[in-house]
């Protein structure tokens, strides 16, 4: 579909003409955001109740992003050489060990380990973004991911009410029972995904850089070294573009670990401490995301990336509201509205990863920015629970001013993407 006819197209038309396989992560992605919200929505009252303050949270929440880190970076290039469906299968497997060891697990070394299976389950990420991207063409990229958050989203703003009232009326448990049920019905499903054939010999550059377009014939995949497939790309004009992702990356992962961090505690120590007061804040980000996932995405793929990034940096200020905040709905409000507004580029953002790179990187990449990402939320976590104890106030300026330049950083880098392709088409008009 041309990007002219698509963009005459509504959403419900771009809907019916998304591959099978897109259609079936759909459904995937509802069911396990759905499970994953119902047992991670609880955990910040329940680590309470057990006696773990910010500082342990921070902990567990680092040992995960640090899991993830590695885990992301070498699952990313092991999609691209060992199958896209295996490494998505794999992370799937491993969240259902989660679900299980959270109904008998109380100790905090036991956290700490579930907190490493949790970081080993994000292999299943850098394949999924792939498979995404190779069942959809460029004109329908960012749309193809808004359907998929949109969904997920759609999950994440109702599981964490239904969550955090089940766990105040029936106990703790019954969300992590929920949670493992619907765990194992995605891997189930999961069974069902096919992978496109990929071509090894010769990739299609049309969305790659300039410069990678230029690179001599592609080796398959199978016989290049890890070393020459990171090598390969970060090569001539490219190069920047991917850097300034990968920082925008680690910063993004930064502020975000410390807002993890700090929003939970912050409604607990001034509004209240119980189940649905906190999981009601993570339905209120995901109200906010889901609202504007499918425009953003729409937006992105009819007028460019850069211009929908530009929202991103209305958000950082508006965050501030939260000091002035007196009440538990008003935090509710300011959040939904800060995750409206930084949303929107959402899609734009994780289309742009998939388009500067070859079809044969993309998972690769995918998962070096994920590893980065979530290396920045490490340390955020960490640095947030020590900051909050002693500056709350200070920790959040902080993160504000973390988001703001996350947010110029992606500017900049699509505005680059954006300025290669235009010479790559004057290039190709000329020749």
């Amino acid at each position: 579909m041309s990007s002219a006819t698509a963009s005459k197209h509504g959403f419900r038309s771009l809907f019916k003409a998304v591959d099978p396989t897109i259609r079936l992560l759909l459904i995937i992605g509802f069911l396990e955001t759905t499970a994953v919200v119902f047992y991670t929505s609880v955990l910040m009252p329940y680590y309470r109740h057990l006696g773990f303050g910010p500082e342990a949270a921070g902990v567990f929440s680092s040992i995960l992003q640090v899991v993830s880190a590695v885990t992301l970076t070498i699952s990313g290039f092991a999609a691209d050489r060992l199958g896209r469906k295996t490494l998505f299968i794999g992370g799937q497997l491993t969240r259902c060990v989660v679900a299980g060891s959270l109904l008998f697990t109380r100790s905090y070394w036991g956290f700490a380990l579930i907190h490493v299976f949790r970081g080993l389950g994000s292999m299943q990420s850098p394949a999924q973004n792939a498979i995404v991207a190779e069942r959809s063409d460029r004109s329908t990229l960012a749309t193809s991911f808004a359907f998929v958050d949109t969904l997920s989203q759609f999950a994440s703003f109702c599981a964490p009410i239904l969550a955090g009232a089940v766990a105040d009326r029936f106990g703790v448990r019954v969300p992590f029972i929920i949670g493992l049920s619907l765990t194992i019905a995605s891997v189930i499903l999961g069974l069902g995904i096919k992978e496109a054939k990929r071509d090894t010999g010769t990739d299609s550059e049309a969305a790659a850089p300039v410069a990678v377009a230029r690179e001599s014939h592609a080796v398959p995949k199978g016989s290049r070294s890890l070393f020459a497939q990171v090598r390969d790309m970060f090569v001539g004009s490219g190069t920047a573009i991917l850097v300034l992702l990968l920082g925008a990356n680690f910063l993004s992962g930064l502020a975000n670990g410390a807002v993890g961090i700090l929003l939970p505690f912050t409604i607990m120590d001034r509004f209240s401490d119980s189940y649905s007061a906190v999981s009601g804040t993570q339905a209120a980000g995901a109200l906010g995301t889901m609202l504007v996932l499918l425009l953003g995405g729409r937006l992105a793929d009819v007028y460019g990336r850069k211009k929908v990034m530009l929202s991103f940096l209305a958000a950082p200020p508006v965050m501030a509201l939260l000091f002035a905040a007196s009440s538990l709905w008003q935090m509710y409000a300011v959040v939904t509205v800060v995750t409206l507004i930084g949303n929107l580029s959402t899609p734009a953002i994780r289309a742009l990863h998939q388009e500067v790179v070859r079809e044969r990187d993309r998972a690769s990449f995918s998962g070096l920015a994920g590893g980065l990402s979530a290396a920045g939320f490490a340390l955020g976590s960490v640095v947030a629970g020590f900051a909050y104890n002693w500056s709350p106030q200070g920790a959040w300026l902080l993160t504000i001013a973390m988001f703001a330049l996350d947010g110029i950083l992606f500017v900049i880098a699509a505005a680059k993407h954006e300025g290669a392709r235009g010479t790559q088409k004057e290039a190709a008009a000329v020749s």
